[in-house]
C-alpha cells in the first residue's frame, strides 16, 4: 500500500513532513485505499467557506476531526427533531437537528413555530445558527458601514455588527427584531446543550453577539470565523473585550479559556495562538490522538443509526537524510487531521512530523532530501 509523504520548509531550519493515507471502512473492517490522496498546498475556499485546509501548517496541538454528511431520520420515517452525534473514543459532540421552523409574532411576543417533519438535513453552515441581519442593520449600525464603504471606495461590510462573526452564512441571528422579521427562518442545526430560545433570539445590543450560541457544525472553520479569527491575532474592539471578559462565552464549553480568546495585549500588538493552525470546529479539536482511535457516528446514515470504525493505530516513524549533512534526522509523526466522508464510507488521515535541520532547507532543495517512513 502507498502513502504520500512530503517535506515542506516552514521557516529557516523548521520543516514539516506531511503524510497522508485514505481508507474505506466496511462491516469487515478498515482497508487502506491504494491511491494516495493529494496534498493541499493552499486553503480551498468556496463562497466564503473553508472547503479544505492546507496540509503544510506546522505542528498542531490538537487533532482536527472533520465529518461531512447529513442528519438522517431513522428508517426514513420523518421526524420533527433528532440528535446527531460524533464520538471520538467515547467523547460525544451532539447536534440537535430540527425540521423547518420560522419566527412568529403575536402582539409584542415572539415565538418559534413547530418544526416540520424532515427526512434529511445536510450538515452545512447555512443550516446552523448565524447569518447577516440586514433588517436589524438598518435599525442599528453604530459603525455606519454604508458611509465607511462609500468613503473608502470599497465594500466594508465585513466590519458590520449585523454579520454574525462566528458564522455569517447561517440563519437566526437577529440584532433588533422588527415586524419584518416575522416568518424568518430559524437554524435547523444547534448544539444540543445550548439551544436557541425566543427569550434570547434578539441580541438586544450590537456588542452582545458573543453571548449568542456557537454555530453547530462538524466541518472546517473558516479563517474569518470567530474564534479562529482570534487565534490568528484579530482583537475585539476594547468595548467588546471588556464586556466579553465578564461573560461565560459558549466556547468555554468546548475547552477554550478566556486567555485563548481575550488575551491582554498592547494596542495594535500581534498576538497569535498556536490553535490558529487547527481548522476544525472547537467541538472536534481533540487533544492529540495517539494509540487506538474509535469513531462512532450517530444518525448520519439513512439506514444504520450508528456507524463505527477504528483508525489504524501506530505512529509513522520518519527518517530524513539531507545531502551534505552528516546527521540523519529521526522523529515520530502524530495524527493531525481526520476527515470523514460518511456517504462514501471513507476517511483521510493526515500525520505531521516536525524536523529541525542543521541548515535551512530552501524550496529548490527539498527535492534532494530523502524522506523515509516506517509504519
Amino acid at each position: 500500500m502507498s502513502n504520500f509523504a512530503q517535506l515542506h520548509g516552514v521557516q529557516g531550519q523548521q520543516n514539516v513532513v506531511a503524510l497522508k493515507r485514505a481508507y474505506r471502512w466496511t462491516e469487515q473492517g478498515v482497508q487502506q485505499l491504494p491511491a494516495p490522496p493529494e496534498m493541499v498546498a493552499e486553503p480551498v475556499e468556496e463562497n466564503g467557506l473553508l472547503k479544505l485546509d492546507t496540509d503544510y501548517f506546522p505542528k498542531r496541538h490538537f487533532t482536527d476531526v472533520i465529518v461531512h454528511g447529513s442528519a438522517w431520520a431513522p428508517a426514513g420515517r420523518p421526524v420533527a427533531s433528532l440528535d446527531v452525534a460524533v464520538a471520538i473514543n467515547g467523547v460525544a459532540r451532539t447536534i440537535r437537528a430540527f425540521g423547518k421552523r420560522t419566527l412568529q409574532r403575536r402582539g409584542t411576543q415572539w415565538s418559534f413555530s413547530e418544526p416540520e417533519p424532515f427526512e434529511s438535513i445536510p450538515l452545512h453552515w447555512s443550516e446552523a445558527y448565524g447569518g447577516w441581519d440586514k433588517r436589524g442593520e438598518e435599525a442599528r449600525d453604530p459603525y455606519e458601514v454604508e458611509k465607511i464603504s462609500k468613503s473608502m471606495g470599497r465594500d466594508m461590510s465585513i466590519v458590520s455588527l449585523a454579520r454574525y462573526r462566528r458564522n455569517p452564512h447561517g440563519k437566526g441571528f437577529f440584532q433588533k427584531l422588527t415586524p419584518e422579521h416575522e416568518g424568518a427562518e430559524l437554524p435547523r442545526l444547534e448544539w444540543a446543550h445550548d439551544l436557541l430560545t425566543p427569550a434570547r433570539v434578539e441580541v438586544n445590543h450590537p456588542y452582545h453577539w458573543y453571548s449568542q450560541p456557537m454555530p453547530a457544525n462538524f466541518g472546517f472553520l473558516a479563517y474569518e470565523m470567530f474564534p479562529r479569527s482570534a487565534f490568528w491575532g484579530e482583537r475585539m474592539f476594547p468595548i467588546h473585550q471588556d464586556r466579553a471578559a465578564k461573560q461565560v462565552l459558549p466556547e468555554y464549553a468546548f475547552g477554550l479559556k478566556p486567555e485563548d480568546l481575550l488575551p491582554k495585549v498592547e494596542a495594535l500588538a500581534l498576538s497569535q495562538n498556536p490553535r490558529m493552525f487547527n481548522g476544525a470546529h472547537p467541538a472536534l479539536q481533540v487533544p492529540s490522538l495517539r494509540g487506538k482511535v474509535q469513531v462512532d457516528l450517530y444518525h448520519l446514515d439513512p439506514v444504520a443509526q450508528r456507524l463505527s470504525f477504528n483508525v489504524p493505530t501506530g505512529a509513522p516513524q520518519v527518517q530524513i537524510v539531507v545531502p551534505n549533512d552528516s546527521k540523519t534526522y529521526k522523529t515520530e509523526g502524530f495524527l493531525s487531521t481526520l476527515v470523514v466522508d460518511v456517504a462514501k464510507r471513507e476517511f483521510c488521515a493526515t500525520w505531521h512530523a516536525m524536523v529541525t535541520t542543521k541548515y535551512p532547507t530552501f524550496p529548490d532543495y527539498t527535492d534532494k532530501i530523502k524522506v523515509d517512513v516506517q509504519w
